[in-house]
């Protein structure tokens, strides 16, 4: 989860960024999560970045190997180790558990993100790219009857098409999808998509070709309860607002 700044009791505190599910296991494992949108949020407004919040939920119960026995009500303890800290771990038990770092005595390490940024003008140079080709979002694509890739309208109700009942707010929401043919220097992203789509073209009967995905997405706000008490969150990438051929 992302921290927000929360400026009245309307807004949300914390924005869904991604999740996991895992089996516990003896040996370690890896989990990455892509934080490629907060990131780039905090480079332009600095005084957003209240950082992130980890939770563990394990609704697990302890299991005795020596009889078959589980233990119920009593979680086995976790443990999570940040990457490139020593000595930083957390042990924690139960569900809903916030992860909190346990550094070692004047270490003065604490977890951190490692970014590479490209150089601002290969960046202008790349959104010079993009405005010049021809945008597969709402405002082409629902004017226009289009067989190739293209934006196409979907509404989703989450009580009737999902069976959710627990998002209170809103009743659904435009999630859109994207869907058509890619042809030769049909909004191709990349110079790998252009060569994929001209060999599909010369040779029509191979499988190889680009494929028509989600581009821009914006998040939705959500109200939830969790007993009587209001819950307030924004779920990143949920709203499809334009297309390409990758």
């Amino acid at each position: 989860l992302q921290i927000l700044k929360s400026k009245d009791l309307t807004s949300p505190t914390q924005r869904y960024i991604d999740s996991k599910v895992v089996k516990t296991r003896a040996e370690g494992e890896w989990l990455s999560f892509d934080v490629t949108d907060a990131v780039q949020e905090w480079l332009h407004h600095k005084d957003r970045n209240l950082g992130f919040k980890i939770s563990l939920h394990c609704p697990c119960c302890t299991f005795v190997p020596s009889n078959n026995y589980i233990i119920p009500n009593k979680s086995e303890e976790l443990e999570a180790r940040f990457a490139g800290i020593d000595g930083t771990s957390t042990y924690t038990s139960g569900d809903q558990k916030t992860i909190k770092s346990t550094r070692k005595k004047n270490s003065g390490k604490t977890p951190h993100l490692l970014l590479m940024l490209l150089p601002s003008y290969r960046l202008e140079s790349q959104q010079s790219n993009r405005r010049k080709k021809r945008a597969l979002d709402a405002a082409y694509c629902f004017r226009n009857v289009q067989d190739n890739c293209c934006l196409r309208p979907l509404y989703i109700d989450f009580k009737r098409d999902l069976g959710w009942k627990w998002i209170h707010e809103p009743k659904g929401y435009n999630a859109n999808f994207c869907a058509g043919a890619c042809p030769y220097l049909w909004s191709s992203d990349t110079q790998h998509s252009r060569v994929l789509s001209l060999y599909n073209t010369i040779n029509p009967e191979a499988s190889a070709s680009p494929c028509c995905v989600s581009q821009d997405l914006e998040p939705l706000t959500i109200l939830y309860y969790v007993g009587k008490t209001p819950k307030i969150e924004q779920l990143s990438n949920m709203i499809v607002k334009s297309c390409k051929c990758s």
